[in-house]
């Protein structure tokens, strides 16, 4: 009888490890569930980001004279006019807040002298 009894203490025993064992591979995964879903959320707010840099309203001007000693005041000025020419209600109405004006670099076409575009980016708002 006691060859019975020292198997089912050891049997208990290697419960017990088992048990330990499956108790740690759980907490193990769930602690990888948790940086996995850390990680998805600051993946979606890195691509929500993204999308709003993406989305953020743009506007080019095309066929606008050159002038000389041209800089980005210069630039926002013939903007405004040119809004303020063309739509004189949404210059009133609307709070345009300009974050960069630049013209596009030089494309070198010998067939035509068209005048470089302006890139206007606005503001989130």
């Amino acid at each position: 009888m006691k060859p019975t009894q020292v198997s089912v203490a050891e049997l208990v025993k290697w419960e017990k490890v088992y048990l330990s064992e499956t108790e740690d591979q759980l907490n193990e995964m769930k602690h990888e569930d948790k940086i996995r879903e850390k990680r998805m959320k600051r993946n979606e707010q890195c691509l929500q980001e993204i999308r709003d840099y993406v989305k953020r309203p743009n506007l080019r001007l095309i066929g606008v004279p050159e002038s000389d000693g041209e800089n980005g005041t210069k630039l926002e000025n013939t903007f405004q006019d040119i809004i303020q020419e063309n739509f004189p209600n949404l210059a009133k109405q609307a709070n345009i807040q300009i974050r960069e004006i630049q013209r596009t670099q030089k494309g070198y076409s010998l067939r035509r002298a068209t005048p470089r575009h302006i890139i206007v980016r606005f503001t989130k708002g």
